[in-house]
């Protein structure tokens, strides 16, 4: 070959002493450092320079020991990289991927799909089969036909792992938030289940803060606040039964009827016919914008109703559901806060049992996503099928609010049911 090209010869290889950095040309260079004490051996290596396509920062690729690697083995190898820079490929970054992809054949190698279905294995259990059918389904549709076969040691925060990622989410981000935020949480816990089983090393290139630095905070998302996950609720209302005081009762009401902290407290007996197994919350107890409030019927489960007789009997002399220590006064908004305190779960907040009842509609029930919306007294979006809709569809929320009360009741242990205590008696 032409001087211009190979510059270096393999007796100048050999005879090259410390320090030293030489030129093969086309980025390919060999570094000599001083060897450490106290046998002070030389060390040899070959470099090759280059600018990732990508990001157009230069970045230096080992190709080897010199003494191991020969002149002609490492020009071979840097024709290798160059030509997959001429294909726009980031040398680093398909050597990364090559060596997790051949990682999937060793014994201990995981598949995303692999890692996922395992860990919905050890989730089945405390979910229930119809939400652990409901997640695989997600998954099957949005990740595993795209990213299910890569190596799961590959979903690092490297460009590769950060763009499988993107290329899952990318397409719904924007025109199905919700379901996004459930997907890229899904992901998550499977790269974090990876890497706590030693499948995937690095930090977790699904956590939320780096997917919106790459897609952005989504314009139709809504900010959540701290909220239980549903499939904790029936351990969470055992515990919350096992309480006195008409704070945990006002909180247990708020789950059981998917209601704001204000229209709980604020309740007053007259809203209630329970016969009819009805709470109707007037317009101007019940938020909105613009002046824009409307009743708001809530249909009763049989639990809702009995904790109600409960509490009626024992204040009867008070016009609100939950009185206060004044003769005309409500309990404090504090109370249910303090509940949860005494419970240990100060992670979560009251308002936040409305996003619990959310999620588990949508992903553990086939009722209508305007039925649950519907429950929650939120306006739908969209004008046309709002003045379709101008009923309340009172007799479906009546199944949905009874099946949620009927989930509320099961037990995260062994899906053991707990029954509502309807004695009579003090609060």
């Amino acid at each position: 070959m032409a001087r211009g090209k190979h510059l270096l010869t393999a007796a100048e290889v050999s005879a090259a002493r410390p320090p030293a950095m030489l030129h093969d040309g086309g980025g390919l260079y060999l570094k000599v450092e001083p060897g450490a004490e106290p046998q002070g051996v030389a060390q040899r290596s070959w470099l090759l320079r280059y600018t990732a396509p990508a990001t157009s920062k230069r970045r230096w690729m080992g190709l080897g020991s010199a003494d191991a690697v020969t002149l002609k083995q490492a020009r071979t190898a840097a024709d290798a990289a160059r030509k997959q820079l001429e294909a726009g490929l980031d040398p680093i970054d398909q050597r990364r991927l090559e060596k997790a992809a051949a990682a999937v054949e060793a014994e201990h190698a995981r598949t995303f799909k692999q890692a996922a279905l395992e860990y919905l294995e050890t989730k089945r259990a405390g979910w229930g089969e119809k939400h652990a059918k409901l997640w695989l389904a997600a998954m099957d549709k949005y990740a595993f036909r795209l990213i299910g076969a890569l190596p799961v040691a590959a979903f690092d925060t490297s460009r590769i792992g950060v763009g499988n990622i993107k290329r899952v989410l990318s397409p719904i981000w924007s025109e199905k938030p919700e379901t996004a935020r459930r997907l890229r949480q899904r992901l998550e816990s499977v790269l974090e289940y990876a890497a706590a089983h030693g499948y995937r090393e690095g930090d977790n290139p699904a956590r939320l803060a780096r997917v919106e630095h790459i897609l952005g905070k989504s314009s139709r998302a809504v900010e959540h606040r701290p909220a239980l996950p549903f499939a904790e609720v029936g351990a969470f209302m055992a515990d919350l039964r096992k309480l006195d005081g008409l704070g945990a009762l006002a909180l247990e009401l708020t789950v059981l009827c998917a209601t704001r902290t204000t229209e709980t407290l604020g309740a007053r007996k007259a809203e209630f016919d329970l016969e009819a197994a009805l709470w109707v919350i007037p317009a101007e107890r019940m938020k909105g914008r613009n002046g824009e409030r409307r009743e708001h019927r809530i249909p009763l489960s049989w639990q809702a109703a009995a904790l109600l007789r409960r509490v009626f009997a024992a204040h009867p002399k008070s016009p609100f559901v939950f009185p206060g220590l004044g003769t005309d006064s409500h309990l404090s908004g504090m109370a249910m806060l303090k509940v949860l305190e005494r419970m240990g779960r100060d992670t979560i907040t009251t308002h936040g049992f409305r996003s619990t009842f959310r999620d588990w509609a949508a992903d553990a029930t086939d009722f209508p996503r305007e039925l649950a919306e519907q429950a929650l007294a939120h306006k739908l979006p969209d004008k046309v099928e709002a003045a379709y809709r101008r009923g309340d569809a009172l007799e479906k929320r009546a199944k949905l609010m009874q099946a949620w009360a009927d989930y509320c009741d099961r037990a995260a242990a062994g899906g053991a049911v707990v029954q509502l205590r309807v004695k009579s008696g003090a609060a």
